[in-house]
């Protein structure tokens, strides 16, 4: 009888591995980016992406790759219909393998804030002159909301993108206006 050897490998499963994070996503209307996520696994892995904390049914998979090594998992954010509310949130990915699980840190999907693409001018008048000013935003299509400032006061009728008045000794001042929509504002300089 011959004997014969064998020779077996064995090696420790181990939990996965982040090694890089989502990044945070600000959309605008009808756009798309994709959360990214590198993971670092031996053997195979589930992943399961979260939304608000809740399991996504479209985040779901099985890898049925049994090497080690760094997998990119990504996922589709889309404004397909423009409005978008639903993708609105904060998302992360969980990674379960028979060794661990791993969360990822949380990105978050905003849309993006107004945006001022013409500043109001400065503006010299002589008394009893008409004076316009006026600002220009960039709303990606939402509903904007103007509020006028004199000196950091609120001017309460002055909700336009365009304020006019009659100079007189007491308009004198530094003016400013606010544009905002429901997802941030900003203000002019």
């Amino acid at each position: 009888d011959s004997a014969k050897s064998v020779t077996a490998n064995v090696t420790k499963l181990a939990a996965p591995i982040i090694k890089s994070h989502p990044k945070d996503i600000a959309l605008k209307s009808f756009d798309s980016q994709y959360l990214k996520v590198t993971v670092y696994a031996s053997g195979s892995f589930v992943y399961q992406w979260f939304k608000d904390d809740v399991a996504m049914s479209a985040g779901t998979k099985n890898s049925m790759d049994d090497t080690v090594g760094e997998y990119t998992v990504s996922m589709l954010v889309s404004v397909a219909g423009g409005t978008g509310n639903d993708v609105i949130g904060d998302y992360k990915l969980k990674v379960s393998n028979s060794a661990g699980t791993v969360y990822s840190n949380v990105a978050k999907v905003r849309f993006l804030p107004p945006t001022i693409t013409h500043q109001p001018i400065n503006v010299s008048q002589v008394k009893d002159g008409s004076v316009l000013l006026y600002v220009g935003a960039d709303t990606d299509g939402r509903l904007p909301k103007y509020q006028w400032y004199k000196d950091n006061a609120k001017i309460s009728y002055a909700t336009e993108s365009i304020y006019k008045f009659t100079m007189d000794s007491d308009k004198v001042g530094k003016y400013k206006v606010k544009v905002s929509t429901d997802y941030g504002e900003v203000y002019s300089d």
